[in-house]
Parts: structure tokens; C-alpha cells; sequence
């Protein structure tokens, strides 16, 4: 079906329609886990909105791009992916794509065994899960919040938080949420 739509996006001409339409065919294949074409497509995707002048575009495909990174162990890479993605997004202001940015961002760091380092960008990426109206964002920024103050050593901190973690997924029917909330403090 998306590939559909990039064909007849190109048809009409509409780069940014079409890049839009790529963007969503390379979050189906990192969801798939198909790597090896989800980031070409991204960099497609990074490369036409920049053409457009499109910096959320961009930002969006360049956090897709260090997700794909981090999932495949090139952390260094997914670091400096995501530092240029939040400070599109902190010179061109939406709440979602910023607290998606900061909440990989932490992730990144927390998994290079940098945990103090990710502290700030976990809380700044709940700030703006807050600032949006989806639940499920926030539930998941919650849970990464819970996990750095556990690494940084902070046990009522992150036991409090995974608790906020579970009921926010609770309250918007996450069940897979809920699910690593309640995992993690199984964990813990």
C-alpha cells in the first residue's frame, strides 16, 4: 500500500508527499528489523527534506535513522543522529518529535553506560510527552525515566516513577506498556 503512495507522489510531483510517504515505509521496515533497507530509505527521506527545506522531516527521518543505529550497535553514529535532531527540534518547536528525540537520546546514553549524562534529556523528553496528548508517549517516557533514575542509583526515584509508568499505560489501554512497566519492576 505505501509503496503505492510514494508512486503516485512521484507521479504528481509532490516531493514532500512522497517523502512523507517514504518516511512511513522506513518505519515499517525498522519495525520489521529490515535494517539494511530502512536506512537507505532514511537517508532518501533526510536527503529530499533538506532539498525542501524541511527541518521536522528531516529531524523525524535523522531520529529514525538513530533508532535503526542504535538497534544495530553503531551507538556513536545514533548519538550525533539524535543530538542534530533535537536541536532541529528545540529551532523548530513540536512537542512530539522533541520528546521522541530526548527519549532516545536517553536510551542511547543509558545503554553506553552513561546514566548521569541521561538523566536531563529522560526528564526534558517527559517534559514534552506531557506537553502532547498521547498517553502512550508519555507512559513510555515515564518507563525510561524509571530506568535512569535505576541505573543512577536512585531505588525510590525509579520504583515511584515505574510505578507512574504502569498506571499512565493502564489509564490509556497500553497493554504492551503496561507490560514493560510491570516487567521492568519485576526486574528491579
Amino acid at each position: 500500500v505505501n509503496r503505492s503512495a510514494v508512486a503516485l507522489w512521484q507521479l504528481g510531483a509532490d516531493r514532500l508527499r512522497e517523502a512523507l510517504a517514504r518516511l512511513t515505509q522506513a518505519r515499517t521496515l525498522a519495525a520489521g528489523r529490515d535494517w539494511s533497507h530502512a536506512i537507505p530509505l532514511g537517508w532518501t527521506v533526510v536527503t529530499t527534506a533538506e532539498g525542501l527545506g524541511e527541518r521536522r522531516l528531516e529531524a523525524a527521518a535523522l531520529g529514525l535513522l538513530a533508532e535503526c543505529y542504535a538497534e544495530t550497535c553503531r551507538i556513536e553514529e545514533a548519538r550525533l543522529l539524535l543530538h542534530e535532531a533535537v536541536a532541529i527540534y528545540r529551532a523548530e518547536p513540536w512537542a512530539v518529535g522533541l520528546a521522541d528525540a530526548l527519549w532516545n537520546t536517553s536510551r542511547v546514553l543509558r545503554h553506553v553506560g552513561r546514566p548521569a549524562s541521561a538523566l536531563g534529556p529522560a526528564r526534558d523528553g517527559l517534559a514534552q510527552a506531557e506537553l502532547t496528548a498521547d498517553g502512550v508517549r508519555q507512559s513510555r517516557a515515564l518507563l525510561e525515566l524509571a530506568e535512569v533514575w535505576q541505573a543512577n542509583g536512585h531505588d525510590e526515584k525509579a520504583l515511584a516513577t515505574f510505578q507512574r509508568a504502569t498506571a499512565q499505560a493502564r489509564l490509556c489501554a497500553d497493554r504492551g506498556g503496561e507490560s514493560r512497566a510491570l516487567g521492568s519492576v519485576a526486574a528491579y
